[in-house]
């Protein structure tokens, strides 16, 4: 991502209180909230060394999960009234089951990934953001 200083100045910057995953998604939300544009330039590339101890099975299960419990955070501090939070409950216990059924019938990374993230969202959902 890249913007300039009034973009960052006039949304208050990151949110430093999301310490594990969502706080560019908060700050992306913010910024359609104060109606800046925003761009997608499919030819920017970057370029990132990896080791290959961050791609083993359970380092991705472990990012996956975190992923899900920043985006549902992120969710919470935005919409979280109660029913909205039932309903989310629900959704994410839906997909989470499903997906639960799924990755154990396919040996790829997306629904491996899909399953943790959606662990991570519903488990953060219930624990709210207290915990």
């Amino acid at each position: 991502m890249a913007f300039t200083t009034k973009v960052f100045d006039a949304i208050g910057g990151f949110n430093t209180n999301l310490k594990l995953y969502g706080d560019e998604t908060d700050f992306f939300r913010r910024v359609y909230e104060k109606n800046f544009s925003v761009y997608y330039d499919p030819a920017v590339e970057v370029s990132q060394f990896i080791p290959a101890e961050r791609l083993s099975k359970i380092e991705l299960k472990d990012k996956s999960y975190k992923w899900g419990t920043g985006s549902a955070t992120t969710w919470l501090l935005s919409e979280a009234t109660g029913f909205k939070r039932i309903l989310k409950i629900t959704e994410f216990a839906g997909r989470t089951c499903y997906m639960g059924i799924m990755h154990r019938f396919r040996n790829d990374f997306g629904s491996f990934y899909t399953y943790w993230y959606n662990w991570g969202y519903l488990s953060k959902l219930i624990q709210g953001l207290n915990h």
